[in-house]
């Protein structure tokens, strides 16, 4: 039994990408959640500051000290990635990896130097670039 006949899911990037239209009503129905949920919240603190300003105030209060906490942890967590990012620059890396003894890691190659490493990036918009060459 075949699950899926072909991985078309992976190449989709909007609900007009889908064959089923079910599929598509509930692609698009994800697509629209986020910004109709930020536009709810923004019209019922509107509403409910006139029905019942004491919660309104207290919802408010607690979001902004929800999101003051949230930025001090953030900001300690990436002084905290920035010193370790400096002490590993302080490390010779490529006198570390010498000494490593192969047969102690699990790789195919009999050394370091037989790995190679390859990022592709691909731009995500098609943009053409043209660039005149000074002769």
């Amino acid at each position: 039994m075949k699950v899926f006949m072909e991985d078309y899911y992976l190449k989709i990037g909007r609900a007009a990408d889908l064959k089923n239209p079910k599929e598509r009503v509930l692609f698009r129905f994800f697509e629209v959640l986020p910004g109709a949920l930020s536009w709810l919240s923004l019209a019922l603190i509107v509403l409910f500051s006139w029905l019942k300003p004491t919660w309104v105030a207290c919802i408010v209060i607690i979001f902004v000290l929800y999101w003051f906490l949230k930025t001090i942890y953030f900001s300690f967590h990436l002084r905290a990635g920035y010193k370790q990012m400096r002490e590993n620059e302080k490390t010779d890396w490529l006198k570390k990896i010498k000494t490593l003894n192969p047969k102690l890691y699990t790789l195919k190659s009999k050394s370091w130097q037989d790995i190679y490493h390859l990022i592709i990036l691909q731009p995500s918009c098609n943009v053409n670039h043209r660039y005149k060459m000074k002769q």
